[in-house]
Formats: C-alpha cells, sequence, structure tokens
C-alpha cells in the first residue's frame, strides 16, 4: 500500500539493526590495576581541593582571604591566625 502512495518506496532499504550483544576485549589484570590506581588518585586529589576550597570559604567567612592552593592555607597558617612560626 505505501508503494502505491510513494513511488520510490520500493528502491528504500530497510536501516540496519542496532548491534544487540556488542563484545569488548577481555581486559587484563595490569591494565585494570593502572585504572584503579587513576581512578583512586583521581578521587583523593578530589576530594582534597574540596576540603581546601570549603576550608578558604570558612576563612573568607570570618574575613581572612587565602589565595587558592593548599600550600597557601599551610603557609599563610602562623602569621594569620596568631600561632607560632614553628611547627
Amino acid at each position: 500500500t505505501s508503494q502505491a502512495l510513494i513511488p520510490w518506496a520500493s528502491t528504500m532499504k530497510a536501516p540496519a539493526l542496532p548491534c544487540v550483544y556488542c563484545f569488548v576485549a577481555v581486559k587484563s589484570e595490569p591494565l585494570l590495576a593502572m585504572q584503579s590506581l587513576h581512578r583512586h588518585r583521581s578521587r583523593l586529589v578530589g576530594n582534597s581541593t574540596q576540603l581546601v576550597n570549603q576550608a578558604r570559604g570558612f576563612l573568607l567567612e570570618l574575613g581572612i582571604a587565602v589565595p587558592r592552593g593548599k600550600h597557601h592555607l599551610r603557609s599563610d597558617r602562623p602569621s594569620k591566625f596568631g600561632g607560632s612560626e614553628s611547627r
């Protein structure tokens, strides 16, 4: 019936169906270990950045501006908070 309505319908091909089962190669144990290390390191860096930014935010609420980076937070601590210069 569609051929009667659309003369070129007989020349159209049906779209290819997507692959139902997509197979991937099995990853080696050293590769999985490396990916795991990268994931853990990324999470640790993210947590560290989050904590430093949170501390900077709290200090900014108190009127103490600390530049970005945890090294600034560590080095400015004695002078800004009235602590001794030694650790």
